[in-house]
């Protein structure tokens, strides 16, 4: 396909419907597709700040931070997003991931549990939780 067709024709269709993330999220995804890994975070970032509890932008912002094997700067990506978001859960949830695959078990196990309270339905961090646990983590 033509990648920066596609780029050109979302950044329009962003302009012209702003309120519509679809659009965020179709150029985000459309732009990381391209390589563009920082336009698209910048378009993910901007879907999750208007809706903090958006899993596919929160996933898609994980799996960039995952490509670029940089811990230092998921963990404090999701640590900005909880302190703008406190009381959402996804977000939590991921600086849950962050932090136990950069080693911190404690801290992860807290921020899982913290997104856990809010949303008790959220399979994957309830996962995490068990493995954590299950590995001598310890819960409150």
């Amino acid at each position: 396909g033509d990648a920066a067709g596609a780029v050109a024709a979302l950044r329009r269709a962003r302009v012209l419907s702003p309120a519509d993330l679809r659009h965020r999220v179709a150029l985000g995804g459309a732009l990381e597709a391209a390589g563009d890994d920082a336009g698209a975070l910048e378009e993910y970032r901007a879907v999750v700040a208007a809706v903090p509890e958006s899993p596919h932008s929160s996933e898609r912002i994980d799996a960039i931070h995952g490509r670029r094997n940089d811990a230092a700067e998921r963990t404090a990506e999701w640590r900005r997003m909880v302190a703008a978001h406190p009381d959402a859960a996804i977000p939590q949830m991921h600086l849950g991931l962050a932090l136990e695959a950069s080693g911190d078990t404690a801290g992860a196990a807290a921020a899982l549990e913290k997104a856990l309270k809010v949303n008790p339905d959220l399979t994957e961090a309830r996962a995490a939780l068990a493995r954590l646990i299950g590995a001598g983590a310890g819960t409150k």
